[in-house]
């Protein structure tokens, strides 16, 4: 898409980390890793609060991901609408309007930003977001407090104008899968040896290396439900092959992770086409795929 690509750019990595007094990591305990740890020291691209400069009258290209183990960061631009051109798998069919965007551990997005507001400086935020706990009986809370995570500055006139662009990308629709499937997520006491005796699930089980725990065909199409019976939100994470969203959180682009929100279920539909062998799928939430959400899935080839 040549107009886009002749905008202005700018990467931003948001990562969170817990330190110490001397600056020095700390070591989450078991609590915080059955919530998912997040550390109170906030970057983006490595700085604190950077400033990134929108053109008048032009457009600002964000590239945003996010690298946390665990926090989810609901962004918002102060006075600003963002206008999302692409997502993991790449461009969507055209931009969609969002007032804020929820990014979760492992997702990228790609927002244009218009500079047609009063010269300033105005914020990027992310909102409070409530991920969910360990129920009633275990305590736990992973409510987000609201906080400034880069500046975004008007400078100069744009070197020329163009209007966003209609159409991005063709995505055609994958046909009707020939194999279903069905992933219960779950988490509770005794269920393997990570973690002290607590760790996560799919379909009963905590992830073992020894195992394989699907058997695919490479080339075909499969649909995968994700259903979430946990009291936390888990972004769900499928290696290699990106899928399309058939039900929950609807995306019109390619994704390769999905939020699968606390008593919910959400379904993927994917092409298996790369390539013949192992990889993995897991809960993107570092300490609860370490905790044992996760899956080896094995693609078999023609000749296999």
């Amino acid at each position: 898409v040549p107009e886009i690509t002749q905008a202005p750019e700018a990467l931003v990595v948001l990562q969170d980390f817990a330190l110490d007094g001397g600056g020095r990591p700390v070591e989450p305990n078991m609590m915080d890793r059955m919530l998912g740890r997040e550390g109170s020291l906030i970057t983006a691209t490595g700085a604190l609060q950077p400033e990134f400069e929108v053109p008048r009258d032009g457009w600002l290209r964000l590239r945003i991901v996010n690298a946390s183990s665990s926090r989810f960061y609901r962004l918002r631009i102060e006075e600003h609408p963002m206008f999302v051109v692409a997502s993991d798998g790449g461009y969507l069919p055209g931009p969609e309007l969002r007032d804020e965007v929820l990014l979760t551990p492992g997702e990228r997005v790609e927002v244009m930003v218009s500079g047609s507001r009063m010269p300033g400086v105005y914020r990027l935020l992310s909102l409070p977001y409530n991920r969910g706990g360990m129920g009633m009986m275990m305590g736990g809370n992973n409510t987000s407090a609201s906080f400034p995570v880069a500046r975004l500055r008007y400078g100069g006139l744009a070197e020329s104008t163009w209007s966003l662009p209609e159409n991005l990308a063709r995505i055609e629709g994958l046909p009707g899968p020939a194999v279903r499937r069905v992933f219960q997520l779950g988490q509770g006491m005794g269920m393997g040896m990570m973690g002290g005796g607590m760790s996560f699930s799919i379909n009963g089980r905590a992830f073992s290396e020894n195992r394989i725990d699907v058997r695919a065909k490479l080339n075909e199409v499969e649909e995968w439900e994700f259903v979430n019976s946990t009291a936390m939100d888990h972004p769900m994470h499928i290696h290699t092959n990106p899928f399309q969203v058939v039900r929950g959180p609807l995306w019109t682009g390619w994704k390769d992770t999905v939020l699968v929100k606390a008593g919910s279920r959400v379904a993927v539909r994917t092409a298996l086409r790369d390539f013949a062998g192992v990889s993995m799928y897991h809960c993107h939430i570092l300490d609860h795929e370490d905790l044992g959400m996760m899956g080896a899935l094995e693609i078999v080839g023609a000749s296999n």
